[in-house]
């Protein structure tokens, strides 16, 4: 996601926001975003461009109740799965 994020925010915004994400101000991040996942996963993607002295950071955080509803290990294919989406709808 941050390799996506370094390329073009703009644009990665762009296309966050044609899968259903709104931008968020109300987060300690330059850019902030709230999307959900699937019906009870909502997630915050949180980016941080690079500077002279640091490089750039991206988080994904999740509600608390994450793990009711999904293991680890789908999740992880979740993120994957809405990382790989978003590189095709804005790099192919």
């Amino acid at each position: 996601m941050r390799e996506l994020l370094d390329k073009d925010a703009d644009k990665m915004s762009d296309a966050l926001c044609e899968i259903g994400a709104t931008n968020r101000e109300d987060f300690p991040a330059p850019r902030a975003w709230h999307l959900h996942l699937l019906p009870r996963m909502p997630v915050i993607i949180l980016y941080w461009p690079g500077e002279e002295e640091f490089a750039s950071k991206a988080k994904i955080l999740f509600d608390a109740t994450a793990d009711k509803f999904l293991d680890v290990e789908s999740v992880m294919f979740l993120v994957e799965g809405l990382v790989k989406n978003l590189e095709k709808a804005v790099y192919s």
